[in-house]
């Protein structure tokens, strides 16, 4: 074989080409290098297929908010306001990871076939009750999450009054934990040079040993007097906190929603095919999840501690006076005084944060889908006539993936308690890859390692 190097033409021979790589293996540890990054790329392309399978898997579960409505219309009522806010927030994302699903099981995932799937779930002529709210209601989103707001009023009127009771007990006290430590001296053998000429001497140092610890808890007479009139003023104006509602679900399930649930799963791991009675627990997950059926009740239950305290901290405030203590411990607990007014700083803390996490949840939809429904249309419409070109076709990239992140961010800001709507791992192509690295590299070594013991231990030619 012949190869044009530095200018002019020169015969490598493949026994040459031989040599090096022998030599290479022989003098080096080319093997660590060879297995490490092999074992990486193939670990990572496994990892990467596997991972890329998914993007067509994300859970889905729809409402069934029409059944929901049939069954409040036999029994002469109406939907709950929670309900439907929680039901159609749940539906127009579900709308979305249905579509991309779909584009990925009936098409290759392609722009155009995630058009296509979103224009069938969105479009108002669809009569299918898994799919028919969904975009009815994004019209009356906002008169929905008014209705909703209007529900949680309660909620909100608490959080706002309670900051002042949490900003007064928190400045009646404070308190320092301050650990001590004493200086200890020892002998330190040490030694230098080796065999005879070794010569070994012992040298002082010293080290810092831990002793106790001094706890300070500091009260303010002034300031703790006012968070005692604080907390019974905010006691008496809300005597109680009660958010009636139950949030309604199906008893049924539609067999487009069987349909979506089942394709939206059947490639994950651990698949298996689902009863009726599972079908029907995950047409209940929006409910089960939602920020409201998993915070409300710890909402409640300190809110009550939180007035039952009142009168608490008013009797304990009257002998409270600043202590310190040094104790072989790092923390403590302070006296009963301050146990008492920490206590109800925390349900007031719980319940202020809590609610918050509702109310921000709202917020973000109802900022969001809105905007979610016009990036929707504006998508589904450079498609509708063909595949888009130049910047239409940028436009169209990005709107997509402003979707999807949009809808994802909607879901998990309101059902923590949901599905996990982000399927594809992309930290797991990492750590695969990692994995590889590390077990091609040993078994680099340990292959490096059985060559050198075979090159030692081989009978030679004279």
């Amino acid at each position: 074989m012949s190869y044009r190097t530095t200018g002019r033409w020169q015969d490598i021979s493949f026994s040459d080409v031989k040599r090096g790589f022998v030599h290479m293996i022989m003098n080096t540890h080319a093997e660590v290098v060879i297995g490490a990054v092999s074992f990486a790329a193939l670990a990572g392309f496994v990892s990467h297929s596997g991972e890329m399978s998914k993007r067509g898997q994300i859970p889905v579960a729809f409402s069934q908010l029409a059944d929901i409505e049939e069954t409040a219309k036999q029994n002469g009522t109406e939907v709950p306001p929670l309900t439907r806010y929680y039901a159609v927030t749940n539906d127009v994302a579900m709308g979305v990871f249905d579509a991309n699903n779909i584009s990925y099981q009936d098409g290759r995932g392609t722009n155009a076939d995630f058009a296509e799937a979103l224009t069938g779930i969105f479009d108002k002529q669809i009569s299918d009750r898994a799919y028919r709210t969904t975009s009815g209601y994004l019209q009356s989103f906002n008169s929905i999450v008014f209705e909703a707001r209007k529900a949680l009023d309660p909620n909100t009127e608490v959080a706002l009054n309670v900051r002042s009771t949490i900003n007064a007990l928190d400045e009646a006290w404070s308190e320092s934990h301050i650990d001590n430590y004493r200086t200890e001296t020892y002998m330190e053998r040490q030694c230098y040079g080796v065999g005879e000429d070794q010569s070994c001497m012992y040298v002082t140092k010293t080290r810092q040993v831990y002793d106790d610890t001094t706890h300070r808890f500091r009260y303010d007479k002034e300031k703790g007097a006012l968070s005692v009139q604080i907390l019974n003023d905010f006691a008496q104006k809300f005597p109680d906190l009660d958010i009636s509602e139950i949030l309604q679900v199906a008893r049924t399930v539609s067999e487009t929603n069987r349909t979506a649930m089942h394709e939206s799963r059947k490639d994950l791991p651990g698949y298996k095919p689902l009863s009726d009675g599972e079908f029907l627990n995950l047409s209940r997950t929006w409910a089960e999840g939602s920020n409201y059926a998993l915070l409300q009740g710890g909402i409640e239950r300190s809110f009550d501690k939180l007035v039952a305290s009142a009168p608490m901290w008013d009797a304990a405030s009257k002998t409270a006076r600043s202590r310190t203590y040094t104790t072989s411990f790092r923390s403590h607990s302070g006296p009963q005084q301050f146990q008492i007014a920490d206590a109800a700083l925390d349900y007031a803390v719980m319940m202020s944060r809590d609610i918050a996490k509702i109310n921000s949840g709202i917020d973000l939809a109802e900022d969001t889908v809105p905007s979610l429904q016009d990036k929707i249309y504006r998508y589904t419409e450079l498609y509708r006539y063909g595949k888009p070109e130049g910047e239409y076709a940028s436009e169209g990239k990005q709107l997509r993936q402003e979707i999807m992140d949009d809808a994802r961010e909607i879901y998990k800001e309101n059902f923590s308690g949901g599905f996990d709507v982000y399927p594809v791992k992309w930290q797991m192509i990492v750590l695969w890859s990692v994995i590889g690295l590390i077990a091609g590299g040993g078994l680099g070594y340990g292959a490096h390692r059985g060559i050198e013991y075979w090159d030692n231990n081989r009978i030679r030619p004279n």
